[in-house]
């Protein structure tokens, strides 16, 4: 047959009229990995068009006792019967599972190769299917720690795009959000310095594990623990055992109650006490008279008053300016010191937080129409403290855009989001700190 009378179905996935099933579905499992689905919808939906009517095309030629490829565009057989995505995606998820009891995870090129396989099984062609075993693995990962999520992890953020496309989280509700945050949290953790990852890569691992640290580990790494028990939580809550920070906890303070008491002094004779107190003596006795000499012949200059300096407070270039400077002259209101009481809170108690605050209803953030113009865009980190009823209290900015004005649109609309509060070791609601991402993009944020 020419390719003048192919037809465009067969053309579109380079097959012959002689082609099988299996030939459409790897040709089409070929084609999908080459197109990007949200940036060329238009090129995917053809593309499954053709998909679908290749297959009516073989099956259609299977059935007929004799295989005569008509000139004219094929008469499409009706659809036969398609097995439902939502049972395939469950029984792809619950092989995955199995896999990993069976044989556990090591390291990130077989969590990689796992999910490779799985996503090529022809099963999961369906696209209806092949996104709910993604939703899958979202609340899979969002459930909290199991063996081999270490690994897991990060390799479902590589293939699934999640780090640049935020939208497909979006979609997988409250397990998407938690997602989303474990991938805002592991940006920021791969920004430390090469020594102090070493020592966090350390303490992630053992707190993986239900062995006992050293005392000498627990006195040296418990702020480490602390730090990433407050700046990660969702990463804490995935790929380690949070319970195990509680467990450290009371073993640091029952190896401080463990130390045995300092040794009393053995009382000195006194004449030993005046000889070691003797060079002491002789400086002070020196620096004094240094000090007199200086005030009684040095001159004295006239005192002038400093322009624009108010009353009552030392200038600039006035003795103690330096070492007070006025912001610390000014008196702290109430409302400071409840801030700062707020804030110590919340540090505090989302360290023992043993589920992560989610969304209850998500920001609604509007790109600022000052910066469509100009086309800024960027991503901001806004950390608001999650109170106990889930009402937003203090937001500020964790880190900036790099525009003010959406840095502000980011602030608004987290104020007025509304979240399930985080959960400590007793299960109870608590105050605790949430990070959460905006980002803006042209056209949308």
């Amino acid at each position: 047959m020419s390719s003048e009378t192919l037809p465009s179905f067969l053309a579109a996935l380079e097959l012959s009229p002689a082609a099988q099933e299996r030939d459409v579905r790897r040709s089409y499992a070929k084609r999908l990995k080459q197109i990007d689905q949200e940036a060329d919808p238009r090129g995917f939906q053809a593309l499954r068009d053709a998909y679908e009517a290749a297959l009516n095309w073989v099956r259609s030629a299977r059935e007929e006792p004799t295989f005569a490829p008509p000139v004219m565009a094929p008469v499409m057989a009706p659809e036969v019967a398609r097995a439902d995505p939502s049972a395939t995606a469950q029984e792809m998820l619950h092989a995955l599972s199995h896999s990993m009891v069976a044989q556990p995870l090591v390291n990130l090129r077989m969590a990689q190769d796992r999910l490779h396989a799985a996503l090529d099984d022809p099963r999961l062609l369906d696209l209806d299917a092949r996104w709910m075993f993604e939703g899958g693995i979202a609340v899979l990962i969002a459930e909290g720690w199991q063996p081999g999520h270490q690994f897991l992890v990060p390799a479902a953020i590589e293939i699934f795009r999640w780090r640049v496309e935020h939208s497909r989280l979006q979609g997988f509700g409250r397990a998407g959000q938690v997602v989303d945050g474990v991938v805002t949290e592991l940006d920021l953790y791969e920004q430390h310095a090469p020594d102090l990852r070493l020592s966090l890569d350390k303490v992630m691992r053992l707190l993986r594990s239900t062995e006992r640290p050293e005392v000498q580990f627990l006195m040296t790494h418990m702020q480490f623990v602390e730090h990433i028990a407050r700046a990660y939580p969702h990463l804490v809550h995935v790929i380690t055992n949070p319970r195990n920070i509680q467990q450290w906890r009371e073993w640091e303070a029952q190896a401080i109650a463990a130390r045995p008491a300092p040794a009393p002094e053995k009382p000195q004779h006194w004449l030993m006490r005046i000889v070691d107190r003797r060079p002491g003596l002789i400086l002070l006795a020196m620096l004094a008279l240094a000090f007199v000499l200086l005030l009684f012949t040095a001159p004295k200059a006239p005192e002038r008053p400093v322009a624009g300096a108010p009353a009552g407070m030392p200038a600039a270039g006035a003795p103690g300016a330096a070492a007070h400077p006025a912001t610390t002259n000014k008196p702290r209101t109430p409302a400071d010191v409840a801030r700062e009481q707020g804030l110590k809170a919340g540090m505090e108690a989302i360290s023992a937080a043993m589920a992560p605050a989610q969304y209850k209803r998500p920001p609604a953030v509007d790109y600022p129409a000052a910066s469509l113009r100009p086309g800024e865009t960027g991503k901001a980190l806004i950390r608001v403290m999650v109170r106990r009823d889930g009402a937003p209290g203090e937001v500020e900015v964790f880190q900036t855009s790099g525009h003010d004005k959406l840095d502000r649109a980011a602030l608004d609309g987290v104020r007025g989001a509304s979240f399930v509060p985080a959960r400590g070791p007793d299960g109870q609601p608590i105050n605790a700190w949430f990070i959460v991402p905006i980002n803006f993009t042209q056209g949308r944020k």
